[in-house]
């Protein structure tokens, strides 16, 4: 008796994050991280007027622009996710399950 394998269709599809992805990621915060210190040594290596740079307003002033940067690029995918978000919430619901994420 052969048993009857049905395929169960996804409609939503978020992508999955790949290998490929990761070692992307992981790389990138390297760079950064090297960026960051390189420059922070640059500044603090800076004379003026005989003294050496003490206050580290460039550096203070690029950390928040980098924050930012990476709330708004929250914001964007969290918009473009939402209706997909919701879906999926409705479908677990209806299936008895709780899904319970803050979109």
């Amino acid at each position: 008796m052969k048993a009857n394998k049905e395929k169960t269709e996804n409609p939503i599809s978020i992508p999955e994050i790949t290998l490929k992805y990761k070692i992307f990621l992981i790389l990138a915060v390297i760079v950064a991280g090297t960026i960051s210190t390189l420059t922070s040594k640059a500044q603090y290596k800076t004379k003026i007027d005989g003294e050496y740079f003490t206050h580290p307003f460039i550096q203070t002033f690029l950390m928040d622009l980098g924050e930012a940067m990476c709330f708004f690029a929250f914001l964007f995918q969290r918009s473009i996710w939402k209706e997909e978000y919701a879906q999926k919430k409705e479908q677990a619901k209806q299936s008895g399950l709780q899904m319970d994420m803050s979109p």
